[in-house]
């Protein structure tokens, strides 16, 4: 299976305090207002069908900062890809904060196929000590309620469709 990584946006809504991109790494790039425009997803779209093309089946994730920031961008790519794709078979997949999601965007999750990666870092405590807002209190709740949406919306028969991506930090 060919699999594309669409780094959506380098916008975030936390800042989370170990992050790579939050600009305590000189080598690495900060978060900054960055987000694709149509023309540029349906060229990473262009280009998983592209490199996939032999293939029943591609993937392709979304990733960012928060993806769920840039989501009408993010539902035009998986528009373009499904009038793209014919009879090849599309997978899904995101990595989200799940603070910004919603009802709205769940059952778009929902309905579209998606498998969701949840990062959440363990207890409360552990979670608001490090991805926090960018004033600086803490996500945990906005996480889980997130998440508890997503699991909600998608029948128990899909829930191994939602996955967390945990991270026991002690720093």
């Amino acid at each position: 299976r060919a699999r594309t990584v669409i780094e959506i946006t380098q916008q975030c809504n936390l800042r989370c305090k170990y992050c790579t991109f939050g600009g305590n790494f000189p080598d690495h790039r900060t978060h900054s207002s960055t987000i694709m425009n149509e023309e540029m997803v349906k060229s990473a779209v262009d280009s998983a069908f592209n490199h996939g093309k032999s293939l029943d089946e591609i993937s392709i994730g979304f990733y960012g900062g928060e993806p769920l920031l840039a989501f009408d961008l993010l539902k035009t790519a998986v528009s373009y890809a499904y009038m793209k794709s014919s009879s090849k078979g599309i997978r899904y997949s995101i990595t989200t904060n799940a603070t910004l999601v919603d009802e709205t965007k769940a059952r778009f999750l929902r309905d579209t196929g998606f498998s969701v990666l949840v990062s959440i870092d363990g207890p409360q405590y552990m979670h608001d000590r490090y991805r926090v807002f960018p004033n600086g209190s803490g996500s945990y709740a906005y996480t889980l309620k997130g998440l508890k949406t997503l699991l909600d919306v998608y029948p128990s028969d899909l829930h191994h469709k939602i996955g967390l991506n945990l991270s026991l930090i002690h720093i």
